[in-house]
């Protein structure tokens, strides 16, 4: 049950924080618009989205 409900905040945090989650079979697809941009991310910022979302707190 632990693991579901860290899921559901770390989804949670990421719709409050402007983002849309599509969930296609078992994986969660997580979209934002960026000025109507296609970006390119380094590595590094999924650790950080990672970190930023799954506070409790947010």
């Amino acid at each position: 049950m632990e693991k579901e409900h860290q899921k559901m905040v770390f989804i949670m945090n990421a719709l409050n924080d402007g983002w849309s989650v599509k969930k296609n079979q078992d994986k969660y697809i997580f979209t934002k618009k960026h000025e109507n941009k296609v970006e390119i991310f380094q590595e590094d910022y999924l650790a950080t989205f990672i970190v930023n979302h799954m506070c409790l707190q947010k």
